[in-house]
Formats: structure tokens, C-alpha cells, sequence
């Protein structure tokens, strides 16, 4: 099975450090530095991924947001929230305890949790 994952956040530099450690770990990663080029992605490879992960605040759009779009559209699988503000959106506290795959990481996080927490769950299909 082959892990793709569509990392989407406005901080270009972190993009593309989060996109190089993860194909290091033989992951097929899909940038967008928005919101409009990750719906463009998700439109038309959504059920191709094995995880999302996405910044809370993205300039005027919100994670959130695509998260719950995703969601309706019916993709079930992971999907991990990044923030420097955990508790900038109330939909955090209700989604990590009604969805055991939704994620958030609190920032700055290790590379490492990011890791841990998706690959071992990509070997077996999320």
C-alpha cells in the first residue's frame, strides 16, 4: 500500500521540511499552501489519501473548515490539525473526542510525534 498524504499550511519553509522528512520515510506527500489548491488536490485524489494534515489558520480559511468538508464529502480517513493555538476553535475539543481519527498537534511539535503518529496507523490502512 502506498502512504499519501496531503499536507496543506501557509508556512511554505515548514511545508517543505514536513514534505522532505516524510518521502524520507517513503511517504507520497501532496503540498498546497492553501486552502483553494488543497480542495483542488482533495477534488480530484481525495479517496487516494491515507492522511490529511493541515494548520488551523491558514490566512482567512480555516483547517477546520476543510476538515469538515472532507468529512461530508466522505472521507474517513486520518486527519491531523496543526496549531500554535489549540484553543483558537471550540470544534478541537468536540472533534478529538467524537472522531478517533481526527489528530491535532499543538506547535511547535517534534517531527518525530507527526511520524509516530501516522506511519505505523498507514501500514495498516488508517
Amino acid at each position: 500500500m502506498v502512504t499519501k498524504i496531503l499536507l496543506i499550511d501557509d508556512e511554505d519553509e515548514l511545508l517543505a521540511i514536513i514534505a522532505k522528512r516524510l518521502q524520507r520515510k517513503g511517504v507520497e506527500c501532496v503540498t498546497a499552501a492553501n486552502l483553494t489548491q488543497a480542495r483542488v488536490h482533495f477534488g480530484s485524489e481525495g479517496a487516494e489519501y491515507t492522511a490529511i494534515i493541515s494548520d488551523l489558520f491558514l490566512g482567512r480559511e480555516n483547517g477546520l473548515d476543510f476538515y469538515e468538508a472532507v468529512r461530508k464529502a466522505g472521507y474517513s480517513r486520518a486527519f491531523v490539525l496543526t496549531t500554535g493555538d489549540e484553543d483558537g476553535d471550540n470544534r478541537v475539543r468536540t472533534f478529538k473526542r467524537t472522531d478517533p481519527l481526527f489528530h491535532c498537534l499543538q506547535k511547535p511539535y517534534a517531527l518525530e510525534m507527526l511520524i509516530d503518529l501516522l506511519l505505523p496507523k498507514a501500514v495498516g490502512g488508517f
